[in-house]
């Protein structure tokens, strides 16, 4: 008899979990929980180069 009672809602709270625990999983893995996975993304080369115009700078005549 009471196999009936609950609604069913046991499926859905299962999925929810399971979502729940895959993006908690990427997320400890692209910041290098597991021992890697970040090192490639976050390492950014970063060469900056900025060219001075020509002349003295002073302006004026």
């Amino acid at each position: 008899m009471a196999e009936g009672q609950g609604g069913g809602n046991g499926g859905v709270y299962a999925i929810l979990i399971i979502i729940v625990i895959l993006i908690l999983a990427a997320v400890l893995y692209m910041s290098g929980a597991f021992g890697g996975g970040a090192d490639d993304a976050t390492d950014i080369n970063a060469d900056v180069n900025i060219e001075t115009p020509a002349g003295d700078g002073g302006g004026g005549q």
